[in-house]
């Protein structure tokens, strides 16, 4: 039988059941594990699709069936494991044979990333948890929901420490953090963080020999002076031949245990040159959107950013199409509107419009 023409996408659903039997006479005493046969129904939520283009294409799509097989796996008409849909919106329902519990139906949405390796499993596809949705309403559920998939997510977190819309987080939103760590991230400044602390890196000591608050120490602090000290000038002045004056200065050479690399940057006559030092390379890069910068961690990629082979989408709005949200070739727009609405104008070939 012929293809599909291209331009369509298409995800891989898979589903597998069991059923728990009272414990027969066997070795064990829990449970037996039986094998069901059960027939599912994939009903599309746009029963039409159109295909843009040079050569547009009607495409039908009615009702799927499929079954599981002995081992309870679900399979296609060729008996290989899952079955391969049409992208898009699928109402699902499940009939056991032989009567016994049963599945309740619900919606998956099934997306062109659900591949051989990564397939939509129905056994932990969650059902819309709610009241039933007009089609108007589905529509715009839907439409946000994708904006998210489509375009990165990104925007306002929701609830944080019972904040909703655009959150700012202040200390006392830190529910497990104790006074003083509260106030070391309010301080104003080093200062004020190390008062929270209780420690500080200037001003009075506070004992000293004895002494306390601002020191200041005498001859009578320093103890007797003991033997073969300088009492005298003269065994001043031999005691320092030799040494050298207070004020002076060494070159990397006169350091004993410094290494090549150590030395390299000592003697760096920059940032660069101490980089290159220790191989370092381009760790100065900052933070921008030009050629040998890095992006922010919050960065949100555009359209011309996302990869070729993803899929994009447009919802009718009104009495009118929207724009393309992209007018790059290698990304398919999924187009979705109402029953009778022309097709959008700016649609390419390899689009795919929906209506419902």
């Amino acid at each position: 039988m012929a293809d599909l023409p291209s331009g369509l996408a298409y995800g891989k659903v898979v589903f597998t059941v069991l059923a728990a039997d009272p414990d027969s006479a066997d070795a064990g005493r829990l449970p037996d594990a039986a094998v069901p046969l059960v027939g599912l129904t994939f009903v599309p939520k746009n029963s039409v699709s159109r295909i843009a283009g040079s050569t547009p294409v009607t495409i039908l799509r009615p009702t799927i069936g499929a079954q599981t097989n002995s081992s309870g796996v679900l399979v296609d008409s060729q008996n290989a494991t899952g079955i391969w849909l049409i992208t898009g919106q699928y109402s699902v329902t499940y009939a056991v044979a032989g009567g016994g519990p049963t599945i309740g139906s619900h919606d998956i949405d099934v997306l062109a990333q659900y591949d051989d390796d990564t397939p939509l499993d129905l056994s932990v596809a969650a059902p819309p948890i709610g009241p039933d949705l007009t089609p108007t309403q589905y529509s715009q559920l839907y439409a946000l929901y994708m904006s998210g998939v489509g375009g990165g997510g990104g925007g306002d977190v929701t609830s944080v420490a019972g904040k909703t819309g655009a959150v700012t987080l202040v200390a006392n939103d830190i529910s497990n953090a104790s006074t003083v760590g509260k106030g070391v991230l309010t301080a104003a400044d080093a200062a004020a963080a190390r008062t929270v602390l209780g420690v500080g890196t200037t001003g009075a000591v506070d004992s000293v020999n004895g002494h306390t608050g601002t020191v200041v120490l005498g001859y009578a602090d320093v103890g007797a002076q003991v033997a073969g000290s300088y009492a005298t000038s003269a065994d001043l002045t031999a005691g320092l031949a030799g040494k050298a004056a207070t004020s002076h200065v060494h070159a990397t050479a006169d350091i004993a245990d410094a290494t090549t690399v150590g030395k390299a940057v000592m003697m760096a006559t920059d940032a660069a040159a101490a980089r290159t030092a220790i191989g370092a390379g381009l760790s100065n890069l900052t933070i921008g959107t030009t050629v040998g910068t890095a992006k922010v961690g919050s960065w949100t990629p555009t359209a011309a950013d996302i990869p070729a082979g993803s899929v994009m989408y447009a919802t009718y709005s009104g009495s009118a199409w929207p724009a393309r949200p992209t007018s790059r070739t290698d990304v398919q727009v999924t187009w979705y509107g109402p029953i009778g609405s022309a097709n959008p104008s700016g649609a390419l070939m390899g689009d795919v419009v929906e209506r419902s």
